[in-house]
């Protein structure tokens, strides 16, 4: 068989430079996860974009700090509150990178 024969060189399938490809997604859900917190200042977190057939498509770090991270508080609603009405933030530039 020919993967038997030898391994393949990849460096031959790699571009001279990386390459930005712009992708549309229908995605239909996102999941948060708390990466890292520094108490009384800020937290990032991991933002986790899916589509209908469970997915991941897009994966987004961002900071929560100042009065965003105050108004999280106990409150892990607000999370999700705080993604869903800065979506087109969070989302600017999402490219594929190659």
């Amino acid at each position: 068989m020919w993967w038997d024969d030898k391994p393949i060189d990849f460096k031959g399938f790699r571009f001279n430079e990386p390459m930005s490809v712009d992708i549309r997604y229908h995605l239909v859900g996102y999941t948060i996860e708390v990466s890292r917190i520094i108490l009384n200042e800020k937290a990032d977190l991991i933002i986790q974009f899916y589509d209908e057939k469970c997915c991941l498509k897009i994966s987004k770090v961002i900071t929560l700090e100042g009065e965003e991270y105050t108004r999280w508080g106990n409150d892990d609603a607000y999370l999700y509150e705080y993604v869903f009405n800065n979506l087109d933030k969070i989302l600017a530039n999402s490219k594929l990178d190659l």
